[in-house]
């Protein structure tokens, strides 16, 4: 109730389920909680592996359920189906658009792992710069864990190799002759710490660096220096942010903990407050035996609530996806901030 700063939210009730993996534990927990009348819905779960099922459960018993899952497509099941998560598609768009829009760069390069995460993510970044008239000029794809970038990057920019004598010396100068103003890479801040060297080895400069939600990480700082200045990367939660509503959630969650809230405590909490918030009054949200809620009623009002909390304005669209603005970041003087 602390955290939620709301007199009411001493009086709700939490019960907390293992789902387990197993579908079939699912559907048990699930209908567990649908059977218990005095429940007004489930806020999760986490895992991709066990939302779509929880989600095509939630739907047949017609209790509300707001997943905390990135997997696509969690909310097809149905209009008892929400989510409240940054999914990859989101945060695609928001770095595209930022890039292209905000800062008017037209020719891009991605540089990415043969993962799941780097595959998709720079899949759907090169379709929204080019949905945006921007140009995905070149690509390249690197196996996961590797730690010599030195091909990878030379093939990227077109990189000329020249040797001129000095003296007894060989020396090997480097010119990048593809056209490119931004390169992309979805990985770690390890990887993105290990590849940046390489720009100003092979001469490559006035490229902008752009990343993904993994940037956001001390490591990034600690590990890329000077090389990672300016670069510029998305997430859905940054407890540094001054927005409205996520100053005052990271107050009272310090307060309440101790500690810093992260992505997924700011989810957690926008979920729970959405599902409260959405509870009708006593008076006309209880039916007959006065422990039933309605929960017809709190779906139809989670579609039409539009509030604040840790990620600022939230609401839920037509297809129970959660509306909101996700945090652009930077590095600058060897600090992580929101851009402004």
């Amino acid at each position: 109730a602390s955290v939620f700063g709301k007199a009411d939210a001493a009086s709700v009730e939490v019960i907390v389920k293992d789902l387990g993996s197993d579908p079939a534990s699912v559907e048990a927990a699930v209908s567990e909680l649908a059977h218990d009348k005095r429940v007004a819905g489930i806020v999760g779960p986490l895992l991709s592996s066990t939302a779509i099922e929880a989600g095509r459960h939630a739907q047949a018993r017609r209790i509300p359920v707001v997943t905390l899952s990135q997997k696509e497509g969690v909310t097809d099941a149905g209009d008892y189906v929400f989510r409240n998560f940054m999914t990859p598609a989101q945060q695609a768009a928001a770095i595209a658009e930022y890039a292209v829009k905000a800062r008017g760069l037209k020719r891009f390069a991605i540089l990415y792992p043969q993962n799941n995460y780097g595959t998709e993510l720079a899949r759907l970044f090169e379709m929204n710069v080019k949905a945006l008239g921007a140009e995905s000029v070149r690509t390249g794809a690197y196996p996961e864990g590797l730690t010599d970038f030195s091909a990878e990057l030379k093939r990227l920019f077109v990189v000329q190799e020249k040797e001129r004598k000095e003296g007894r010396r060989q020396i090997k100068e480097y010119k990048p002759t593809a056209s490119i103003e931004a390169l992309y890479i979805p990985d770690s801040p390890q990887a993105v710490a290990l590849i940046t060297p390489y720009l100003e080895y092979f001469s490559v400069k006035g490229v902008q660096l752009l990343g993904a939600n993994g940037w956001n990480s001390e490591r990034l700082v600690d590990l890329g220096g000077a090389n990672v200045e300016g670069a510029v990367f998305v997430d859905g939660f940054f407890p540094g942010s001054e927005r409205p509503g996520t100053e005052e959630f990271v107050k009272r969650f310090a307060e309440a903990y101790g500690k810093t809230p992260g992505l997924l405590e700011a989810h957690a909490y926008d979920a729970a407050m959405m599902l409260v918030a959405a509870i009708p009054d006593k008076k006309d949200g209880l039916e007959g035996d006065g422990l039933t809620i309605d929960r017809e009623s709190i779906k139809a009002r989670l579609k039409a609530l539009k509030s604040r909390g840790a990620a600022g304005a939230l609401s839920f669209d037509e297809r129970g996806e959660a509306k909101k603005k996700l945090f652009l970041l930077t590095v600058k003087d060897g600090r992580i901030v929101e851009v402004i």
